[in-house]
């Protein structure tokens, strides 16, 4: 299986052992990260405290950047998995 990977800002600048395991096991579980080119903060909660629009922008940006890719979208964030949900949910009402 192959997963678009969108490790979010927090994992990057906080949680690098967070990073570092889950770059390690996925691979031994069968699953292959692909990196998303392009791919920017997902808006919350920077954004959604100030525009909500905003934050849907963001987030729906790296949705469409999985979505090219062909491939689903696998975050490490519990803040990203939030804002992908609510603005998938907002796209499809």
């Amino acid at each position: 299986m192959k997963v678009a990977f969108f490790p979010g800002c927090t994992a990057q600048a906080d949680q690098i052992g967070y990073e570092a395991s889950v770059r390690a096991i996925m691979p031994r579980l069968g699953v292959e990260l692909a990196e998303m080119e392009g791919a920017a903060c997902c808006g919350y909660p920077p954004y959604s405290s100030v525009s909500e629009a905003a934050w849907f922008y963001s987030s729906a940006r790296d949705m469409a950047i999985a979505e090219a890719m062909g491939l689903p979208l696998f975050t490490l964030c519990n803040d990203c998995h939030l804002s992908f949900t609510e603005t998938r949910h907002a796209l499809t009402k």
